[in-house]
């Protein structure tokens, strides 16, 4: 009996010190939140799906496709809207089976992105965003926002633009809203969309994401990556691994490069062969995770490999390849300056690929992974594009940076163009998130965004910015236009429309405010609550870890000052979690010494900056072996560790240990 007892009470003390660690870390919700998402939009609804806009023109069908266990008879409201300019469309619904219908679009249709609500007999509703793309127009060109490896986390994810630290979700809204006020036609994303293919929170965040472009009638089409892989989440919220859409002219195939495969399998090629033989004429385009052609001249004798861009000459019924980038030629076997995957497992898939290519003329291959930029041009004609990151940065720092690309295809032309920058190495991205960045933040009476430009280039353009709570003012910078409140079902979106206008090196924001009457006329409040290690030995790292409130508009910017051998030195504190309405912020110094101590501010986006902490390091020096004492008087950050919630946990633990004995002790008898 007793062992049992010792036994239960160790497991449930064990329990409670990782929840207490976890609970410092926990994310209630790290999207935007626009809309209740209760469940995902393709487990009720299989076509239109939210990754991938269906493609038509007034007076054409979309395809309506339900997930198992729903049926056509079951609908009770269908609606595509696109606010705010565009009127709500009550589509004609053609049952062809009991889970498939047509959705007839109106010959007077506007131009635009549209969200498809249904609403189901037994009170189920489902909001799908950026599901129909209208056009008026015939597509013979398009210009494409090329971005990839957003990796949303909602850990964070996060790394350094400019003097900012930003999470991995800021972003990829900052690149999102770039493209939109670049006024691209699409926006295509070549996987890994979020970090961890597990991860709902960052697919739902995807979700809102939608939103956001669906508002500013800018479609978006996401490819799948290997963190995207197994895609069991992936095809709930986002998209089947593969799919296809013709766009007039131009014909789009996403293929799927899997997740530690890292290329196509057999079976995808023929499927692809398919789509491109009933594609004859179009402008053919493919979209793939892992990348064709390596990134890196793997094969030179130096401890960091040259990067690998400019153009590959070769057939597919020859091994010998030839390859220049204007300064250097080098002919190898073939396999050689293929992305390694491709070049060892993957070599009778490489080959059929290319084949592919060479047979159907397919003009470009976007890819990402890599995490820089790079392009290939094959046999003159056949352009590789692999795009860089909007997250971390990758392992080559020193030739890439955060960025995307704006692409233009032209079916009459038969070209492909690089706009606003031109070039083939790593270099050659438009720099944003990692010049240009938003910074979201919110708190229980407001929310803001904190746009930060330090591209060399004025940025002017109307944004509908979505709010997480009705928007009752406006503090802005920026011209205000209008407010809306759209209620769909019980779905209800705030947003306004803002015309932006910030100049290079500006800061501008725009704060929504929940209630009428109130002004944010106070600064942040910045507190500490602890280090880990509490008491780092010199020379180890540490890291220090404070919360910072603010009462209306939120915080953007957490910094540091400190002294070093009669230097000051300032660093930017990092969010602890992607949550636009997150307090705990860190640093982390990698070495530590006695008497180090920092000071920390918080500036909210109104410019207020609070009072300095400044926070004191109990380092203990090389030179001195500490005395234990035999009752340790808790310092403050332990102190700090002993929240309210965990205090109730330990309580509850207590409760059910007790029973937990009783329960044994009863058995016993």
């Amino acid at each position: 009996m007793a062992s049992k007892v010792r036994h239960v009470i160790g497991t449930f003390l064990a329990i409670l010190l990782i929840l207490s660690v976890l609970s410092l870390f926990t994310v209630d919700s790290q999207a935007l939140e626009l809309v209740d998402k209760k469940m995902a939009p393709r487990e009720l609804v299989l076509e239109p799906f939210p990754g991938a806009p269906k493609y038509v023109h007034p007076g054409d069908f979309v395809t309506l496709k339900l997930a198992e266990g729903r049926t056509i008879e079951d609908i009770s409201e269908i609606s595509l809207l696109s606010p705010p300019d565009d009127p709500e469309i009550d589509p004609k619904l053609i049952k062809i089976s009991d889970t498939e219908a047509k959705l007839r679009i109106p010959d007077d249709a506007s131009d635009g992105v549209y969200m498809i609500y249904l609403k189901f007999s037994d009170g189920t509703e489902c909001l799908i965003p950026n599901a129909v793309w209208i056009s008026t127009e015939y597509k013979k060109t398009l210009t494409i926002g090329h971005i990839s490896d957003n990796h949303l986390s909602k850990s964070g994810g996060d790394y350094d633009a400019m003097n900012y630290f930003m999470t991995n979700n800021e972003g990829t809204i900052s690149a999102l809203a770039y493209l939109i006020l670049k006024g691209v036609d699409v926006v295509i994303d070549s996987g890994d969309i979020a970090d961890s293919s597990s991860d709902i929170d960052s697919y739902s965040a995807w979700i809102d994401f939608l939103i956001f472009t669906t508002l500013n009638d800018i479609p978006v089409y996401l490819g799948k990556g290997n963190h995207d892989d197994p895609p069991t989440v992936y095809t709930k919220y986002i998209a089947p691994p593969e799919f296809n859409v013709t766009i007039d002219d131009f014909e789009l195939i996403f293929l799927d490069s899997g997740g530690d495969r890292g290329y196509p399998t057999m079976e995808s090629l023929q499927w692809a062969q398919q789509v491109l033989s009933n594609a004859e004429g179009k402008f053919k385009v493919f979209v793939i995770h892992h990348p064709p052609f390596t990134a890196w001249q793997w094969w030179q004798p130096s401890r960091l490999d040259p990067p690998f861009y400019g153009w590959v000459n070769g057939s597919v019924e020859e091994d010998q390849w030839m390859w220049t980038n204007g300064t250097h030629t080098e002919t190898r076997t073939w396999t050689d300056f293929l992305y390694v995957s491709y070049a060892k497992e993957g070599k009778e898939e490489a080959r059929e690929f290319f084949r592919l290519i060479d047979e159907y003329d397919v003009r470009v291959v976007l890819s990402g992974h890599v995490h820089t930029h790079r392009l290939v041009i094959w046999n003159g004609n056949h352009y590789f594009h692999t795009e860089t990151t909007t997250s971390q940065v990758g392992a080559h720092p020193e030739d890439t940076v955060n960025g995307l690309n704006i692409l233009k295809f032209d079916a009459e032309q038969d070209s492909f163009e690089m706009v606003g920058v031109q070039g083939m190495d790593g270099m050659s991205v438009i720099k944003v998130p990692y010049q240009f960045h938003i910074i979201p933040t919110a708190t229980e009476k407001g929310m803001s965004y904190v746009f930060i430009n330090d591209l060399e280039e004025s940025l002017t353009g109307t944004l509908n910015l979505p709010s997480i709570y009705s928007i009752a003012q406006v503090e802005t910078t920026e011209t205000l236009k209008d407010t809306y409140k759209i209620d769909i079902g019980s779905f209800t979106i705030s947003f306004a429309t803002i015309n932006l206008e910030i100049s290079s090196e500006e800061t501008s924001y725009v704060t929504f405010i929940a209630e009428e009457g109130i002004k944010d006329q106070q600064p942040p409040n910045v507190s500490f609550l602890f280090t880990t290690p509490s008491k780092p030995k010199e020379g180890s790292a540490v890291t220090i870890y404070v919360k910072v409130t603010d009462d209306v508009s939120g915080q953007y910017y957490v910094y540091g000052v400190y002294e070093y051998e009669g230097k000051q030195y300032t660093v930017t504190f990092k969010k602890g979690n992607s949550e636009f309405k997150a307090t705990t912020y860190t640093y982390t110094f990698q070495n530590s010494w006695p008497g180090m101590s920092i000071t920390v501010y918080a500036v909210d986006p109104m410019g207020h900056t609070s009072e300095g902490l400044k926070i004191d390091i109990p380092v203990i020096s090389a030179t001195i072996t500490p005395t234990p004492t035999p009752t340790p008087t808790p310092t403050p950050s332990e102190e700090a560790g002993m929240s309210p919630a965990v205090i109730a946990a330990i309580v509850i633990v207590v409760i059910i240990v007790i029973a937990v004995v009783a329960y044994l002790a009863t058995k016993k008898k």
